[in-house]
Order: C-alpha cells, then sequence, then structure tokens
C-alpha cells in the first residue's frame, strides 16, 4: 500500500515563477509608464494654456501710439518719429518687429537717423524706441529741395521737417553746389571749413572756380581743394583777421580774396573802392598780419 505524504502544517509551498507572473509586472510597468506621460502631456498643456492665457490679457497689449516713448532725438520731436511708424493698434509688444521699425525709420537715401534700438516694457505695457541722429556740418539745397550735410558728406533731404529750418540745433553755415564735390571730399574739407579761426557763412562749390568762401572778411577764392593745401589755405586765412586795419577797407569793399596760392595771397577791391584809393595794395605773405 502506497502512503500518502503529507505537508507539514507550518510550512508554505513555493510556487516557482511563471511566465504569467512575468506579464503581470510588465502590465505593471506600462501602465506606470502611461500614466507618467499622461501626467507629464496634461502639466505641459496646463503650462501652454496659461502662457496663452497670459499674452492674450490686455496687460501685454499695445493700445496707443501714447505707449510708445521716443528717446535719444535732438533735432526731431516724438511726433516727427511716431509719423514714420506703422503700427496698427491694438498689437501685442511681442508683435512689434524690429527689423520693420528701423526700416520705417531709417530710409535710404540717408535720412536723419541712423540708428534705432528696441526696448520693450512688460509692466506697465510701453516700447521705447531709441534713436541715433545725423550730426549735421551744414545747410545745403539741393534740387530745391532743403537739406542738410553731415560728417560723412552726405547731403540728408530735411523738406519733411520745415520746423527745423529754424532749430537752434541746426548749422548756420551754407553749402551752395554740394553736387560739385563727392561725398568723401566733403568729408574731408567741410570739418575743416567749419572749425577754421575765421567764421564762414557760406561755401559755394563751383565747375569752374573751385571753391569760394564768404566769411566775414569778405569773398575767398581758394580753387580747387586738396588736403596738402587746404590747411595751409585756412592758416592764410586766420592770419588775415586784422584785414581791414590794414587795408584800410571794408568786408563790402573786398571783390575777392585770392588764396589759390596760400604763401603769396591776393586782394581784390571793387571798382568804387579802387576809385576812392587808387590802386589795391599787395597783401603781405601769410605769416604776417
Amino acid at each position: 500500500m502506497t502512503s500518502l505524504s503529507r505537508r507539514s502544517p507550518g510550512k508554505t509551498a513555493k510556487i516557482p515563477s511563471t511566465g504569467l507572473s512575468r506579464r503581470q509586472q510588465l502590465q505593471r510597468q506600462r501602465a506606470g509608464y502611461v500614466w507618467r506621460t499622461l501626467w507629464h502631456s496634461g502639466l505641459s498643456l496646463g503650462i501652454l494654456t496659461g502662457l496663452v492665457m497670459v499674452i492674450r490679457q490686455p496687460l501685454w497689449y499695445l493700445t496707443a501710439p501714447s505707449q510708445i516713448q521716443i528717446q535719444g532725438q535732438t533735432l526731431l520731436t516724438a511726433a516727427d518719429v511716431q509719423s514714420k511708424l506703422t503700427l496698427s493698434f491694438p498689437l501685442t509688444l511681442w508683435q512689434v518687429e524690429p527689423q520693420a521699425v528701423k526700416a520705417a525709420l531709417i530710409t535710404d537715401p540717408p535720412g536723419l537717423i541712423q540708428a534705432v534700438h528696441l526696448q520693450r516694457q512688460i509692466l506697465p505695457p510701453s516700447l521705447t524706441v531709441w534713436i541715433e541722429e545725423r550730426r549735421l556740418l551744414a545747410q545745403a539745397t539741393v534740387n530745391h529741395v532743403w537739406g542738410g550735410i553731415d560728417g560723412q558728406g552726405q547731403w540728408i533731404p530735411l523738406a519733411d521737417y520745415p520746423h527745423l529750418q529754424h532749430h537752434p540745433g541746426i548749422p548756420k553755415l551754407q553749402v551752395v553746389g554740394w553736387e560739385y564735390l563727392s561725398p568723401s571730399q566733403w568729408a574731408q574739407f567741410l570739418p575743416l571749413l567749419a572749425g577754421s579761426g575765421i567764421p564762414i557763412q557760406t561755401i559755394e562749390a563751383t565747375p569752374t572756380q573751385g571753391v569760394l568762401l564768404q566769411t566775414d572778411l569778405g569773398r575767398v577764392h581758394l580753387g580747387s581743394l586738396t588736403s596738402e593745401r587746404l590747411p595751409e589755405q585756412l592758416q592764410a586765412l586766420a592770419n588775415m583777421k586784422n584785414l581791414g586795419e590794414y587795408c584800410q577797407c571794408q568786408p563790402q569793399d573786398i571783390q575777392r580774396i585770392d588764396l589759390t596760392s596760400p604763401t603769396r595771397p591776393t586782394l581784390e577791391l571793387t571798382p568804387a573802392a579802387m576809385a576812392r584809393r587808387g590802386a589795391a595794395p599787395p597783401l603781405p605773405s601769410a605769416g604776417l598780419p
């Protein structure tokens, strides 16, 4: 008779691992991964929705030109700059494109504005436009259009800003015949002429006689400008500051001061002055009064 084996009452039978328990572990892992993915997606969607809602709030909008501040200008007014902006209100701060603003303000041919920088402010919402103007050295009218000449010798049309004709920041020096010299020549010679010791009211460039100056001493003929000769001519002109005492004449008596040869300047008087005193005296060399 075969005896039946009995389990000991205090011992538990061991169940070996099977393929079923392995599948259960994989299912639990997949379920955990899905929940984590859903949680991350929901969180990201919530953050994105919140950002969109915040951006769409009125606090981020520009609704009027008064929210745009213009800074850095010395000649132009804020209204001058605002009139050139092509912004349609309302719009968000992020819809303002810097390149579009720069293209509207920096024109070709060159305008008075040479550089533009933008600064956004969130609270309260505003936009600051910083501009840099060209520095003008003289006024000039070209083809019946009033304008100015900057340090690069470029002519800048100013007809759109008639109020600048009486602005104290516009130089009094007048240039006639800007087109007869190149911008590079004006850039080289104009600072020297504007900074000479003798006040110059007008610089006239001509196609045949070169450059003529209208000064406190009278009309001065420089001829063709060269970088080597111009400093000598200006020094000779500065040495003539007491010319009226020397020749006993007034500026209106002087027909022309010829400085085409700065070491041998000559003086031409008007016919009326010549009649009063006979022959015109020769001027001393440039090194003398």
